[in-house]
């Protein structure tokens, strides 16, 4: 279900994956300005690195 990011914005839906301790996947839907460090921050939790991996169906780069 979506999150309130604050500034009255609440996010869609957004898929959440455990890579490793301190590593996540966040699928998007749409992005909204800093959504997910805002998303995050909602839950007291920083974003140390952030990669796009994938725009629509465009690859932005390689993911080992």
């Amino acid at each position: 279900k979506g999150v309130d990011i604050g500034k009255g914005e609440i996010t869609r839906p957004a898929e959440l994956k455990i890579v490793a301790p301190n590593v996540a996947e966040v699928t998007l839907k749409e992005g909204k300005y800093h959504e997910i460090k805002r998303m995050f921050d909602r839950f007291d939790l920083d974003v140390i690195e952030l990669d796009r991996l994938l725009f629509g169906p465009f690859l932005m780069k390689d993911w080992k």
